[in-house]
């Protein structure tokens, strides 16, 4: 059976993994990243239906011209659209939604499940630190009652 740190530095493991992927997702020159981007659902005379990514950047507007975007990585026009605090406030969001964390994350679910022991169950089979954590809390909630 593994310590309670062990399982805590895992789960801290993986939500530090998971931020990271997704700001490498939101650095990447892709078109859903530019700040310019747009995708239009565009439907031809035949009734095909397909997805355009349309450049919007400000000088090529005010010329009447709207692009098709190919190649946002040799664009010199692109600009990024997310920050890092946006992405961190995103992935925050995202992993404080239970559903959607069960559903996309199970294993950190899954740690978090284990890491939720309550007080009694610590009182019932103390090993030796907590022991010591739970005559701290004891004492503690003795102050609290008496003020």
């Amino acid at each position: 059976m593994r310590s309670p740190g062990v399982i805590y530095r895992r789960y801290r493991q993986i939500r530090k993994k998971i931020l990271y992927d997704r700001l490498g997702e939101a650095r990447k020159c892709l078109h859903c990243n530019c700040y310019y981007g747009e995708i239009f659902l565009y439907t031809d005379d035949s009734g095909k239906s397909t997805f355009l990514n349309i450049c919007r950047y400000s000088s090529l507007l005010d010329k009447g011209i709207v692009e098709g975007c190919t190649n946002p990585e040799a664009c010199n026009a692109f600009a990024n659209k997310w920050t890092k605090d946006k992405v961190v406030e995103e992935v925050e969001k995202e992993l404080s939604d239970h559903d959607i964390k069960k559903r996309k994350y199970p294993e950190l679910t899954l740690l978090e499940w284990v890491l939720d022991k309550d007080l009694n169950d610590a009182i019932k089979n103390p090993g030796f630190f907590g022991m010591i954590i739970v005559k701290c809390i004891e004492f503690l909630e003795n102050i609290l009652r008496n003020k």
